[in-house]
This record gives structure tokens, C-alpha cells and sequence, in this order.
């Protein structure tokens, strides 16, 4: 059985309490090796904020797909498993961690 992998949150610069990610830039850090991979459901030890700009596409929370879309925010509260689209379609989404 696998195990669904807990995620801390750890800014770029290891100074910051709040960090402004968009998707793009969360999908390249796969390439470059991130440890775990956001398409798959993962578990996080902090709040998150996804805000879609534009485009839509789908997102998981605990379970339950939902529909992304520009103006919709989503709030992920410490300790639930999500995981994102692979390829949303334009979706241009700001995380606040």
C-alpha cells in the first residue's frame, strides 16, 4: 500500500513565513527534483490559498474534485490531502503558502 507523503512547507529562501508560488513554477521544480510529486495526493503541515487567475481546470481536496475556474479561491487547511491537475487548461493559479 502506499503511503501518502507529508509535506512541509520550506520557502525558497528558508527566511520567509509566506510565499507566493504560481502553478508553473511548481511543475518546474518537478523537473528539477522535487521529493514528491503535487499531481499525486500528498498531505500539508501548513495553510494554502489557491487562487485561479484565469483558464480552468479541476482540483483535488480530500476526495473531492472540484471545478477551478478564474475567481475561484480554494482554501487547503493543515493536514489535508490534495493534489493538483497535471495540465489544466491556461489555468493560471497563484498559491499562497
Amino acid at each position: 500500500m502506499n503511503t501518502i507523503p507529508n509535506i512541509s512547507f520550506e520557502s525558497e529562501d528558508n527566511d520567509r513565513e509566506l510565499e507566493f508560488l504560481h502553478l508553473p513554477k511548481l511543475f518546474a521544480k518537478i523537473k528539477e527534483g522535487l521529493d514528491h510529486n503535487p499531481n499525486l495526493p500528498h498531505r500539508v503541515s501548513f495553510f494554502a490559498l489557491l487562487i485561479v487567475l484565469d483558464g480552468m481546470g479541476s482540483h483535488q481536496i480530500d476526495l473531492k474534485e472540484y471545478t477551478i475556474k478564474k475567481g475561484i479561491v480554494l482554501k487547503i487547511a493543515k493536514g489535508q490531502v490534495h493534489a493538483f491537475q497535471e495540465n489544466p487548461k491556461k489555468a493560471v493559479i497563484k498559491i499562497f503558502l
